[in-house]
């Protein structure tokens, strides 16, 4: 019987440098797994490199934070997080066989949509750039018999097969729409896009962090 459980052990090093020294700094940290029904955090170390008074508190998205001040001039400073975490073995395509499959238009009770509302809201953009992206996510629902899982997964693989990554070709000041029209871009690019899209078509999306585990050995271990 195989086990449905699997642990992963995460270590996350930051590390920064200066050239003339730092006299204060601020510093909010978001780097202990989530606890949820699919996964549950075993061990969880946080090591700074500097004197620091940490205050914890949760943010609005549920994130586990820890706040410090360095005060203190400093040149150097290194942040290092250890994680042991036990995942749940499941198909992560399971929800896409469900017997009930929902399509567009999409329809949300007003309660729901009280609280989807920020994942509902785009980027502020020109409007005839919105229509130019809502339009073509609408081609895309309409390729795929408004089947509202079948959308997204086409909506990914065109983004995958569409668009060129291209480090170096974008900026933080790169837009969804910038992106769509040059088609080349970074992963950021690729998120907001998807993202920027989604909540056109009334769809909440939001980024989510996390590691990905590409392997157990050599460079594949960075991930």
């Amino acid at each position: 019987m195989n086990n449905p459980y699997r642990r992963l052990s995460v270590r996350h090093t930051t590390r920064m440098t200066y050239d003339q020294p730092v006299a204060h700094s601020t510093h909010q940290l978001r780097l202990l797994p989530m606890t949820d029904r699919r996964q549950r955090v075993l061990d969880y170390d946080l090591e700074i490199s500097l004197p620091f008074n940490p205050i914890q508190f949760e943010d609005v998205f549920g994130n586990h934070v820890t706040k410090f001040d360095i005060n203190q001039p400093y040149t150097e400073l290194t942040i290092t997080s250890r994680a042991t975490v036990e995942l749940i073995n499941e198909d992560p395509f399971a929800f896409a066989s469900v017997p009930i499959r929902p399509s567009f238009p999409l329809v949300w009770m007003p309660w729901q949509r009280l609280m989807l509302n920020p994942y509902l809201q785009p980027l502020e953009l020109p409007e005839t750039q919105l229509h130019e992206l809502v339009a073509y996510g609408m081609s895309i629902v309409e390729q795929n018999n408004r089947d509202l899982m079948e959308t997204l997964f086409a909506l990914n693989l065109h983004l995958h097969s569409d668009f060129q990554y291209c480090p170096g070709s974008t900026n933080v000041f790169t837009t969804p729409f910038d992106f769509f029209v040059n088609k080349r871009g970074v992963c950021q690019d690729y998120a907001n896009l998807f993202v920027c899209i989604a909540r056109m078509l009334g769809i909440p999306a939001r980024y989510v962090c996390g590691y990905i585990h590409t392997g157990n050995h050599g460079a594949n271990r960075v991930g």
